[in-house]
């Protein structure tokens, strides 16, 4: 077989519908796996586990094992897989600009993820109850963040963490900001470019741990799904407007 006629083979198998299936489904998956988990991890764990990992590991005696394609994996494949379909496939008509856009969408989606890891910083930020930390990077105006309170709730009856939350008070100076904000299990604070989310806590439910995340690329997914949405409504509103014109 010739060579070209190979590759022209396996550029066909990637960009099947079946496989784009697949990755829906490990996605789906994944979503439901990582919120199950919250029972018993933070979210930043869970993220950082599930979404943020090549593969999900298990044990097999005292062996680390890959059990599950993490959220990089299916990223990756899902993306080969678009890029795939639209080489082996697409030909550009004015009827399929929706398709596009959408398409442009979810691959910006896949790509923003991918540059999230590769340029966000985390780091970790421990504060006391009514301890007042500030936090500065070296440019730009500090803020200080105050730990107010702090709350542990657990379900009926065991020792598994329901949800935990610590209310902060925000002050910066420079901008003459006083403010409180309740941070805890999905609901983290976003202030100055960067994303404070509850990730644990300690010493008798007195010290509240944030994971600190600065993301340059948390845009990303925001526009990516501006596109898809653009898209999608493009692409209805085209079929509506062509089937109202044959009916006329």
């Amino acid at each position: 077989m010739p060579f070209s006629r190979r590759i022209d083979r396996w550029l066909e198998r990637l960009a099947s519908v079946q496989l784009t299936l697949v990755c829906l489904g490990l996605a789906m998956a994944l979503v439901i796996l990582g919120t199950l988990a919250q029972v018993h991890m933070d979210t930043f764990a869970v993220q950082k586990e599930f979404f943020n990992s090549g593969w999900i590991y298990g044990r097999l005696g005292g062996m680390k094992v890959p059990v599950f394609p993490g959220g990089l994996t299916v990223g990756a494949l899902w993306l080969a897989n678009l890029l795939a379909a639209f080489a082996a496939r697409f030909k550009f008509q004015k009827s399929d600009t929706g398709i596009l856009i959408s398409h442009g969408g979810v691959i910006m989606l896949l790509v923003g993820q991918f540059l999230t890891q590769t340029f966000a910083h985390e780091s970790y930020l421990p504060v006391g109850l009514g301890q007042t930390r500030t936090y500065s990077e070296g440019h730009g105006y500090p803020f200080t963040l105050t730990l107010k309170e702090f709350h542990h709730d657990l379900y009926p009856g065991t020792d598994i963490p329901k949800n935990f939350s610590s209310l902060v008070h925000v002050s910066n100076p420079a901008k003459g900001e006083e403010r409180d904000a309740l941070i805890y299990m999905n609901h983290p604070l976003r202030y100055e470019g960067k994303t404070f989310y509850q990730a644990s806590f300690g010493k008798g439910d007195t010290l509240s741990v944030f994971q600190v995340v600065d993301n340059p690329a948390a845009w990303a997914p925001y526009i990516a799904c501006a596109f898809i949405v653009l898209g999608l409504a493009i692409q209805f509103l085209s079929h509506l407007f062509e089937f109202i014109r044959k009916r006329s």
